[in-house]
């Protein structure tokens, strides 16, 4: 699984940078869009919660407390 997600991850980036496109990409795993995003926006239960960049995002309480657990152990991968 994590050899997927790296290549998910990988094509991902690429896509984005070689086409100079702007990609919505709705995910739950949240190491794909740690990985993946330079800027995410996230929706509980139909509202905005946060946006902002990867770091801002994981170290954000409310995100963490809905999706990474009250204390997460997550490490970003770039």
């Amino acid at each position: 699984r994590k050899v997927g997600n790296a290549v998910r991850r990988n094509r991902i980036k690429r896509l984005v940078r070689e086409e100079d496109v702007t990609l919505v990409l709705v995910e739950h795993d949240m190491e794909v869009v740690f990985g993946a995003a330079d800027w995410i926006t996230v929706m509980h239960c139909g509202r905005v919660l946060a946006h902002g960049p990867p770091g801002e995002i994981s170290a954000n309480p409310e995100v963490r407390q809905a999706y990474l657990g009250a204390d997460p152990i997550f490490r970003l991968t770039p």
